[in-house]
């Protein structure tokens, strides 16, 4: 080398260079990954390395070399314990050496739920964490659900509320996957016991007279829920649904009714519901008939009458019967005086209708059955004490005499039958 400036000039003395070739070191393009793999099945651990050549390769498991691991790869014909553990492989040339992340060889064991929380009884506002415990923690996805419904965000191992209510009493489950297959925890049932109460009533309501309507009673708790319909102080029904079919009487203009609720923590009554009835003339649409009894037995009468807000009363004769103001008139035990006319008024503040007057009247009853050529004939007279005689007709229209009836004759009489069709009645002598 000459250095010179404008003074004076120098030269170094002379110096030998030795140049070598460039030598690339080891390099790793692709570690070895984590297996997971059943018991006796093969299995192998891969690397991708460059640099200059010759490469080396030496497997170590646990740290320690794998004896004849010396390639880039590294089979297992059949997995067993000894194989289970860290590998990592160290590649090696002239320019130095490199050693790979290290990869896990481990066994795939089903996914179970080891354990779980118990079932809870709690009270509104209480707080509640469910838990699980799996013999895992290669969880790929996991989620809880509530009687068959996914929680959305309950995705860990444990699921909290805090300040619980009724709407959270149900059927807990949690279900996870290592990506291989699902596994559930059993049921977790979470009871809140909450007394009854209503969430909502029906309105008032007007009708017609003999309108059906649908009364509904919405009312929350622990079930099972039990509703009693009540009118004037007394259960008409009850069921588990709280809707009921009402036809309000037509004998008044407004009728209140409350359902009270019921279970196993307490009992709540609603307010009442007022049903009034649109008043119309009155209308009956079902007279009475002409009654036949024997003396001693019950009389009922009855009609169907329409309007709303109705009053009743019954008549014998032209004179009132006191206390019959329903629509049906009845006697338990029928004597002599009760034979005779009657009718009933109906009313309302739109008017006034008379029913058609019904006879009642005294007979026998005969009970007949044939006997050979004779007619037997059995009597009931009941309390009455009368004089009766037999007849006989063969177009209804013209009877006549067959007989005065004794006392013997009123417990059976044989009566010989002619070759003709007959008619037989007892009346009245």
């Amino acid at each position: 080398m000459v250095v010179s400036n404008g003074a004076s000039t120098v030269k170094s003395t002379s110096a030998n260079v030795l140049v070598s070739p460039y030598v690339e070191p080891p390099s790793i393009s692709i570690h070895p990954n984590n297996k997971r793999v059943n018991v006796g099945d093969p299995s192998s651990m891969i690397v991708s390395a460059k640099g200059a050549n010759p490469l080396t390769y030496q497997w170590n498991l646990n740290g320690l070399p794998v004896a004849g691991a010396t390639q880039s790869f590294y089979l297992i014909d059949a997995v067993g314990d000894v194989h289970l553990g860290t590998y990592t492989v160290t590649i090696t040339n002239e320019a130095g050496s490199i050693t790979s992340n290290p990869a896990t060889l481990s066994l795939i064991v089903p996914l179970q739920v080891v354990s779980q929380s118990s079932d809870l009884t709690i009270v509104p506002n209480d707080s509640f964490t469910l838990s699980v415990t799996l013999n895992s923690e290669q969880i790929q996805e996991s989620y809880w659900s509530k009687d068959g419904k996914p929680i959305q965000g309950a995705a860990g191992i444990q699921y909290e509320v805090l300040n619980a209510s009724i709407s959270d009493a149900g059927s807990y489950i949690f279900h996870a996957t290592d990506g291989t297959d699902w596994v559930q925890s059993n049921p977790i049932l979470v009871t809140v016991n909450q007394p009854p109460f209503f969430k909502s009533l029906p309105e008032n309501r007007s009708v017609v007279d003999g309108q059906r309507i649908m009364l509904q009673w919405i009312a929350q708790g622990t079930g099972p829920l039990n509703y009693e319909l009540i009118s004037d102080g007394a259960v008409m029904e009850s069921n588990k649904s709280g809707n009921f079919w009402i036809t309000p009487s037509s004998d008044r203009g407004m009728t209140e009714y409350t359902v009270r609720v019921s279970n196993a923590f307490g009992t709540v009554t609603s307010d009442s519901v007022k049903v009034t009835l649109q008043v119309s003339n009155p209308e009956i649409s079902k007279q009475p008939r002409n009654i036949k009894l024997v003396q001693g037995e019950p009389l009922t009468i009855g009609i169907s009458a329409s309007g709303g807000a109705l009053q009743y009363q019954w008549y014998k004769g032209a004179t009132p019967i006191s206390g019959a103001t329903a629509s049906g008139y009845s006697v338990t035990n029928t004597v002599a005086s009760d034979a005779g006319d009657y009718f009933v008024v109906v009313s309302n503040d739109k008017g006034i209708v008379t029913s058609k007057p019904i006879k009642v009247g005294f007979g026998v009853r005969v009970a007949a059955e044939v006997d050979g050529a004779n007619l037997v004939l059995r009597f009931n007279r009941g309390d009455r004490q009368a004089q009766w005689k037999l007849q006989k007709s063969s177009d209804l229209l013209i009877w006549q005499d067959v007989r005065n009836l004794t006392e013997e004759d009123l417990e059976t009489l044989n009566q010989p039958l002619g070759i003709t069709s007959e008619f037989f009645r007892v009346i009245e002598r």
